[in-house]
């Protein structure tokens, strides 16, 4: 989600950049030269490591211990 919200700002902050960089004089160049070098920093990723690292630590809780061999795991995963 992040991804595809990131690249959709870089492609707007791109086409407006690209209509105005030719002029440096056009009104709104250097708000659209600064957009465009924003955009080109990489995405923001903290919030779904965040939810990642929860949803392991959750998984991790929930799995009791022991409770099947590693043996068995590899049996079963195979299978699938």
């Amino acid at each position: 989600m992040e991804k595809a919200r990131h690249a959709a700002e870089y492609e707007r902050a791109s086409a407006a950049w690209d209509a105005l960089k030719s002029n440096p004089s056009a009104k709104g160049y250097e708000k659209a030269r600064q957009d465009f070098e924003l955009a080109k920093l990489p995405a923001k990723h903290a919030q779904a490591r965040a939810e990642l690292d929860r949803a392991i630590k959750a998984a991790d809780a929930a799995f009791p211990s022991g409770s099947m061999p590693y043996s068995d795991f590899r049996t079963v995963s195979s299978r699938i």
